[in-house]
């Protein structure tokens, strides 16, 4: 479905929204879009393109509504799968789909702040970067991850800081790439038309800087909030690495690294846990031994609570406990200290 006509000038940034059975959810984003691009100066340079991973809801509805409304302030596409195709490959579609020269991917249950859209635009206008991050309502630019130092942006042009900050975030609606054709290698998808890679719009981000224009804006205004709590889960280039990103991302000397970290006992979470110890335990992910001796010690004190928490990890506990010595083994002996 299209709504309203393509603007005559550039389109700067394409409004990506992946969506499944959210329709309140994704009803209250549009609202808020409606209430952005009305006071807009940059409306004529954008669209929006939704995604409906096939909700069995009143998703279709509600961008029907919102496509009607939204249709005399700018360009609307919604596109609706056949079949749910997985989150991953719902975010890529619409980065394929996208026409801007900018795609920015919004999740359907995040909120977006009146008054911090066109200043976005108009740093994407001036400036001109490869990517850029925006701070989010859960995560700041302070701390170890990036510090801005009262700074309204910092540009990040060096290899390694770029993708330290890159991989320090992981909250969708953050990030905003430049639109680049993707090699079949770069899309990470298998010939079934699946995933190979976890955490996609992360490997994205990476795949951009390191192969294309090494310019990374980071921006501290806060550009939208999240009701859930995100912030439970953290990447940084320290504590665990994917060995098929890795290679993806033409960096198989380095072991990209990402940093779990637990705040909040959320079912959600300790899925997430249990399905990394998983992955780590069949040697599709590599874990820093200590990093995995405490995720594995946080299973054992909640072993009857995560056992029964989700039938995910009711099937994947049994396994990681059999597999967990071998881990270790396989750990101490790719680290030297075992002769094989």
């Amino acid at each position: 479905m299209t709504f309203g006509t393509v603007p005559p000038g550039e389109l700067l940034l394409s409004f990506c929204i992946p969506t499944y059975k959210r329709a309140p959810k994704l009803a209250r984003l549009l609202e808020q879009m409606v209430r952005v691009l009305e006071q807009s100066a940059f409306r004529d340079a954008v669209e929006i393109v939704i995604s409906d991973n096939a909700s069995p809801d009143k998703t279709d509805e509600v961008c029907r509504t919102f496509g009607e409304r939204l249709a005399p302030l700018c360009h609307v596409r919604v596109l609706r799968q056949a079949e749910n195709v997985g989150m991953m490959r719902n975010f890529q579609l619409l980065y394929e789909q996208a026409r801007g020269s900018y795609v920015c991917l919004w999740g359907d249950d995040d909120g977006l702040y009146d008054t911090e859209f066109d200043p976005l635009l108009h740093d994407l206008s001036t400036i001109r970067p490869e990517l850029c991050v925006s701070s989010f309502n859960n995560y700041k630019f302070e701390g170890d991850r990036v510090r801005l130092d009262g700074q309204a942006s910092v540009m990040v042009t060096d290899l390694e800081p770029g993708v330290r900050h890159l991989l320090a975030l992981g909250k969708i609606s953050q990030y905003v790439y430049r639109r680049r054709d993707l090699t079949p290698h770069e899309k990470g998808v298998s010939d079934r038309g699946r995933m190979e890679t976890e955490f996609w719009f992360i490997t994205l981000s990476v795949l951009l800087f390191t192969h294309h224009q090494r310019t990374l804006l980071l921006r501290s205004a806060e550009i939208g909030w999240s009701d859930r709590d995100s912030h439970d889960l953290r990447f940084s280039p320290r504590a665990y690495g994917t060995i098929k990103e890795a290679a993806l991302l033409g960096l198989d000397d380095q072991v990209l690294r990402a940093e779990f970290a637990r705040k909040l006992p959320e079912p959600i979470t300790d899925l997430i846990m249990v399905g990394i110890l998983f992955r780590h335990a069949i040697g599709r992910i590599r874990l820093q031994p200590d990093i995995a001796r405490m995720e594995h010690a946080h299973l054992m004190e909640n072993l009857p609570r995560l056992l029964f928490a989700h039938w995910r990890t009711f099937v994947k506990i049994p396994f990681i406990l059999v597999l967990y010595p071998l881990t270790r083994w396989r750990d101490a002996a790719a680290a030297g200290r075992i002769d094989r």
